[in-house]
């Protein structure tokens, strides 16, 4: 009688373990269903579930890197148009200039060619003075700080120099950062005199007021303004040669965009693998499962109904 209990009670149990384990597995099916997730909790399984945080963790890299090369492309994109403005402005000036160093031009003549370089100066310096998204972008570190001061014959850069060891980085990878600066004083040039009384004068803004200075001094410096046609044949060299620097860096930018994309493609179909679910798939388990739960509950049922006969 006790040996006949003793069996009894470990079938019982063994089918109330039976049904609860399809119940598990219906329920888990069911979580699987409505999340359309294979993993649902840090149980489910454990080696896959690395695997899958490692491959979550590279999307987001992914999609930082993707941000910071979307932004730098439009910056760098901004700065090319207004480089392609100065340049146009520069062949301006040399026009101008060839124009000025003929000694038969009248003094009206003259004062004329002087005002309108005067205005292609002040759109250059505006055009150095060029915000985008918030930010100068020809004033290096110096973002909220206007590329240039104007104060009154001087044109002085207060951006970061090369001289301060500034460049312009974009992480594109978890080890790799292009470096896409360039020091606005080099692209554009200042024109200032010192607290000594030395004038400083570089680059294309210098060049085009020590023209003015020629232009208006009586009589005009004609040899020097001469001199000042090659000049800006090598200032609009230059800045054409810059604009060039950031067309290849935007190319450059956009190849890297290219390959970040196939990498997130190839990275996001690991991370489907291990987690996403066949809804089809986990559709027939469901059914399979809630046939087999439904089975277990009418088997345990019966033999629990006979097993209290018995008992009694």
């Amino acid at each position: 009688m006790i040996s006949g209990r003793i069996t009894n009670s470990y079938l019982n149990q063994t089918i109330i373990n039976n049904t609860m384990k399809n119940q598990e597995k219906y329920i888990d099916l069911n979580m699987q269903y409505s999340t359309q997730k294979k993993i649902n909790n840090l149980s489910d399984d454990p080696m896959s579930l690395t695997t899958l945080f490692g491959a979550k963790n590279n999307l987001n890299r992914i999609e930082n890197y993707n941000k910071n090369i979307d932004l730098s492309i439009a910056e760098m994109k901004s700065a090319e148009t207004t480089l392609e403005q100065a340049t146009s402005d520069l062949n301006r000036v040399f026009q101008l200039t060839t124009q000025a160093s003929n000694e038969l031009n009248t003094t009206d003549e003259t004062t004329a060619i002087a005002s309108e370089i005067e205005s292609i100066l002040a759109h250059i310096v505006s055009l150095a003075n060029t915000n985008y998204n918030d930010k100068y972008i020809f004033s290096g570190a110096n973002t909220n700080t206007p590329a240039y001061a104007v104060n009154g014959e001087d044109y002085t850069y207060q951006g970061t120099r090369d001289s301060d060891g500034y460049s312009i980085k974009v992480q594109v990878s978890k080890n790799s950062a292009l470096d896409l600066g360039e020091s606005g004083d080099n692209i554009f040039g200042e024109y200032y005199v010192d607290g000594g009384g030395a004038q400083v004068s570089t680059g294309a803004i210098g060049h085009i007021k020590e023209l003015l200075i020629d232009l208006k001094a009586t009589p005009p410096n004609f040899t020097d303004i001469r001199a000042k046609i090659d000049v800006f044949k090598k200032d609009s060299e230059n800045m054409t040669y810059y604009r060039a620097q950031y067309g290849t860096n935007i190319d450059m930018l956009e190849k890297t965009k290219s390959q970040l994309s196939q990498d997130k493609i190839s990275t996001d179909t690991l991370r489907s693998s291990i987690e996403d679910a066949d809804l089809i798939e986990v559709a027939s388990k469901m059914q399979q499962q809630e046939f087999a739960l439904q089975a277990s509950l009418q088997s345990s049922s019966k033999l629990l109904q006979g097993s209290l006969l018995d008992y009694l």
